[in-house]
């Protein structure tokens, strides 16, 4: 599962460099099974969704194949509202303005 997994990441990585905004969805849907991978407890990820999915899926190539095609529509819409938030940080951080990333809150810890 993990070879899988790892092979899915490297080819969405490279597919990625093209800066096409679908092939980036890709590659981040493919970093949140990959986070999901690190964190669940074996027994859950074995015998969950993504479990189900990695054994499957013959291949990387596969793997991205069984992408839902809803799922990228939605991270399309989110890319889509973000842009004036994000273009307004640009502007501010091109201003001057301080960024930190990660930053302590309530409740952050």
């Amino acid at each position: 599962m993990a070879g899988v997994l790892a092979d899915a990441y490297a080819l969405s990585l490279q597919q990625a460099e093209s800066g096409d905004a679908i092939t980036s969805d890709r590659l981040a849907i493919v970093l949140a099974w990959c986070e999901s991978f690190h964190r669940a407890p074996m027994g859950a990820l074995i015998a969950g969704t993504l479990g189900k999915k990695l054994r499957k899926a013959e291949s990387g190539a596969a793997l991205i194949e069984s992408i839902d095609p809803c799922s990228l529509q939605d991270l399309a819409h989110l890319r889509s509202s973000a842009v004036p938030q994000i273009e307004r940080w640009k502007s501010e951080i091109a201003g001057g303005v301080g960024f930190e990333p990660n930053p302590v809150f309530a409740g952050s810890g």
